[in-house]
């Protein structure tokens, strides 16, 4: 499965989720179907909430889908040779761009 083929799917859900929403919505406010047009929509939602989130849980378990984190450092900027005692507190980046660069060009800002 490529990515926009996942996109696609995972879209075509997120659509019908929210259609079912305000189609639920409708019912409720105009009264029709004395209720019961309201509660199968409602349901068709609920449902389709469960099963979208099944396929991404399935997904991630045969390891066709990968969650990112956006606070791990990527590998290309993780170094292994630094030295325990170098540290860049304090220094402002000028200072850091500055200084010896022996990672490669790649600067490493702590928050």
């Amino acid at each position: 499965m490529s990515h926009t083929q996942f996109k696609v799917i995972v879209f075509n859900f997120m659509a019908m989720i929210v259609y079912n929403l305000f189609r639920g919505l409708y019912f409720l406010v105009t009264g029709k179907g004395g209720g019961r047009n309201t509660a199968r929509s409602l349901s068709w939602r609920i449902g389709l909430s469960f099963a979208l989130f099944l396929l991404l849980m399935a997904l991630k378990l045969l390891g066709i889908v990968e969650p990112h984190n956006l606070n791990q450092p990527t590998p290309a900027a993780m170094t292994v040779d630094e030295p325990a005692n170098k540290t860049d507190d304090g220094k402002t980046l000028k200072e850091i761009q500055q200084q010896d660069d022996s990672s490669g060009g790649r600067i490493r800002l702590k928050p």
